[in-house]
């Protein structure tokens, strides 16, 4: 280190206490001085939430037992996160393992609406976050939703629309995409004050699409789990639940007993349900309150929904977010707050780089490798000669204005950006 700092180990895990009080304000500040690095797209905001497991088998207040996107038997903690139109984070919260995720977004937005440079923005999530609440909630005060649609969910006189053969309202793209589009009157269900329920009509535009590689795709999914599934009727024996799961789901009714093995029983293949997922193989389904809009520049704004899983992916992947080592609340929370502000900086490190380098080139693994393996090493008292320069740092130093990259560096010029 260029300076001695006189702390120990136990002063910064109590630190981590104290920060976690100031979290809401980090996060806010953090958001206003990334403009004066780059432009971001305001006008539009990403919803989702993933969940970490910890390696611990008795749940507490804050970590409970859920839903594992991993699949863990393990209490998790969920995370909220938006993230603006340029991909960048915009703020997150963290939320027990056993609530709700629909009921996590509209407290995080209004959070983060306080600190918002426009409060005219477009909400985009996926289907597992479509509910009345978050519909009404984002249908006000400039604020508009386009979220995925469930097309099971949707009335059935709109489904026979779908799949008549005679309806020529489709729009064909190319060769393999069409959509079709039409306005509802949309009757949501509501949470009130008093925590009682209501019904509610608002406009909506509901999008249908049909991709006939997304169908092809599907049946050929299909088909391997099918195939999976015949094999665990022929040989029971041979499976258990754990090696039965990607197949199972067309099988009638199949039952393990407490060692997870199959209990013995004639087993049979679901016709009615392969028949029934048949049916929507390469369709996909929105639903908007921007009512005016053109479908396709729905259809745009959705596809965009992929940069939240890649932070997400980030996070767990590339920074490493679990395991974590602490057990409070508030240390916890603390612990998540550095990993995003990593996330930010990192997202905001790789747009300004995307100027000049190519996105092969300026890939999330090969940012955090560049920035890893750059190092100094001290020759003479206030003298430092530069290790693991490469091209992402020689762009860095340009972009920043510093002379990181040169050959040697005076020890007063690195101790100058301590001050």
């Amino acid at each position: 280190y260029l300076k001695k700092y006189n702390f120990d180990l136990d002063e910064i895990y109590r630190s981590l206490s104290y920060i976690n009080k100031i979290d809401k304000e980090i996060q806010s500040q953090i958001y206003k001085n990334s403009f004066n690095l780059c432009e971001r797209d305001a006008s539009k905001l990403y919803y989702d939430c993933t969940n970490y497991y910890f390696e611990i088998e008795v749940e507490d207040e804050f970590r409970k037992f859920g839903f594992s996107k991993e699949h863990r038997p393990n209490p998790i903690v969920q995370m909220g996160m938006f993230i603006d139109g340029s991909g960048i984070p915009v703020g997150y919260d963290l939320f027990s393992g056993n609530k709700n995720e629909q009921l996590s977004m509209i407290p995080i937005e209004k959070e983060i609406l306080k600190t918002y440079k426009t409060s005219k923005v477009v909400v985009c999530a996926d289907a597992g976050l479509c509910s009345g609440n978050n519909k009404i909630f984002n249908s006000f005060a400039d604020k508009n939703y386009i979220f995925v649609q469930s097309l099971k969910k949707v009335k059935s006189y709109i489904n026979d629309e779908i799949f008549d053969e005679n309806n020529d309202k489709w729009v064909k793209i190319n060769e393999n995409l069409k959509y079709y589009s039409r306005n509802i009157n949309d009757k949501v269900s509501t949470t009130l004050f008093s925590n009682g329920t209501m019904m509610v009509n608002h406009e909506a535009k509901l999008i249908i699409t049909f991709d006939q590689d997304f169908c092809d795709y599907m049946k050929m999914v299909r088909q391997k789990r099918i195939e999976k599934a015949l094999k665990i009727i022929e040989n029971p024996n041979s499976f258990t639940k754990e090696t039965s799961k990607d197949g199972k789901q067309y099988i009638k009714t199949i039952n393990y007993d407490g060692n997870g093995e199959i209990i013995e029983k004639k087993l049979e293949l679901d016709f009615e349900k392969i028949h029934e997922e048949e049916k929507y193989d390469g369709y996909y389904a929105l639903i908007t309150s921007l009512v005016d809009e053109n479908p396709m520049n729905i259809i745009g704004i959705n596809k965009q929904r992929w940069s939240i899983e890649d932070c997400f992916r980030t996070l767990k992947t590339d920074l490493k977010a679990r395991p974590v080592f602490l057990s409070s609340e508030d240390r916890i929370r603390t612990h998540f707050l550095i990993a995003y502000t990593s996330l930010v900086l990192l997202k905001l490190i790789q747009k300004l780089l995307r100027k000049s380098i190519s996105e092969e080139d300026s890939t999330m693994p090969k940012i955090l490798d560049a920035l890893r393996n750059f190092s100094i090493v001290k020759i003479e008292n206030s003298i430092y000669k530069n290790c693991g320069t490469n091209e992402i740092i020689q762009e860095l130093c340009k972009i920043f204005n510093v002379k990181l990259d040169n050959d040697f560096i005076k020890g007063d010029y690195l101790k100058s950006f301590l001050k």
